[in-house]
């Protein structure tokens, strides 16, 4: 189940467990609700009618992530399973919100690489042709430029084949290395060395985590600290040990002192979270409430990281932007230049 259906089932169960629907009839109804998991819902209305609860069902039909199912687990135990479903819901949205903001990197990405082919269209085909007009001691630039296009023309045709394999290689080696969820993590971890990129991406991955820790604490039966160790796996693995490192002493030394920054060693990484994050802890501590300091303080983190992406990708747009007027016109500019300057000795 992909995000945006999670947030449908999620809303769905909810509303109609709110009207008062019994749970095994909910779940059957949804799959009129969601006609292409109409099978595996109607699977799990039969099994619920037998007597099995909702998170065994959707553990055996993989059918959301193990974190949820714990929720869901700790929420049919608690009581709590429609507050549990609506935390899952916010939580998706979430998701689906940082997904979508990491999406749009994709523009200045495509922006460089359509200048990338441009530049190659240019050199290839169309100054060979105005190369012809211009006298072959025209000038320095202009013969950078043909000597350029001259051996890029040469290449493609003695070596077409090498590469057009090179590039299938290449996109297929690509289109494998993204297929792991390691790498797709990798390759975050590489984008959170970019100031206020790392800063913005930090700030929204922690909210969702805040938010999926609300809802495991909401959702009762499980201790905070296996809270944080199952709800830490959720998060890419170079923002991982912050969490487990506060796990292993929240038992001995208490929430507040667990996520304390100005009690922390300089090196250790908890010293790496928001600072937002790590005072709705200390807070908890003092009232008691996890859960509502955590679900607050996910939204401003979901807030503020988005603001830092949306800048840094305006920057992102304007610079690349200009590179590629730079790849795109350079071959031309020095062609006219030359064209002009030998124009202007024949005058």
């Amino acid at each position: 189940m992909n995000t945006k259906e999670l947030i449908f089932a999620s809303s769905a169960l909810a509303s109609q467990l709110r009207a008062g629907l019994p749970i095994a009839d909910a779940v059957a109804r949804m799959a009129r609700l969601q006609p292409e998991l109409a099978s595996t819902w109607a699977k799990i209305a039969d099994a619920m009618r037998q007597g099995a609860s909702l998170s065994a069902q959707a553990r055996l039909h993989r059918l959301f992530s193990e974190n949820t199912i714990y929720a869901l687990e700790a929420g049919e135990t608690s009581g709590f399973l429609v507050e549990v479903l609506t935390e899952i819901e916010r939580a998706a949205t979430m998701q689906l919100t940082l997904q979508k903001a990491l999406w749009k990197f994709a523009y200045p990405v495509g922006i460089l690489l359509a200048s990338i082919g441009i530049f190659i269209f240019f050199m290839l085909t169309v100054i060979p042709s105005l190369m012809q007009a211009v006298p072959t001691e025209s000038g320095q630039s202009a013969a950078v430029v043909q000597q350029i296009s001259t051996f890029m023309v040469h290449e493609l045709e003695e070596s077409t084949l090498f590469y057009a394999s090179v590039l299938v290689f290449g996109l297929g080696f690509l289109i494998w290395w993204l297929s792991d969820s390691h790498n797709r993590e990798l390759l975050l971890s590489w984008l959170g060395a970019v100031p206020r990129v790392g800063e913005g991406l930090k700030e929204m991955y922690y909210g969702i985590w805040a938010i999926n820790m609300a809802l495991l604490d909401r959702a009762g039966g499980i201790g905070v600290k296996d809270a944080l160790l199952l709800s830490a796996r959720m998060l890419p693995f170079f923002l991982q040990e912050p969490i487990r490192r506060a796990a292993l002493e929240v038992e001995v030394k208490g929430l507040a002192r667990a996520f304390d920054l100005e009690e922390l060693p300089p090196a250790d990484p908890r010293q790496t979270l928001p600072f937002l994050l790590c005072n709705a802890f200390v807070i908890a501590q003092q009232t008691g409430l996890l859960s509502d300091q955590l679900s607050r303080v996910a939204t401003e983190l979901m807030y503020m990281g988005e603001r830092k992406l949306e800048q840094a990708i305006q920057v992102a747009n304007m610079v690349l932007m200009m590179l590629a007027g730079i790849i795109v016109l350079s071959p031309l500019v020095a062609y006219y230049m030359q064209l002009g300057a030998s124009l202007s000795q024949i005058g």
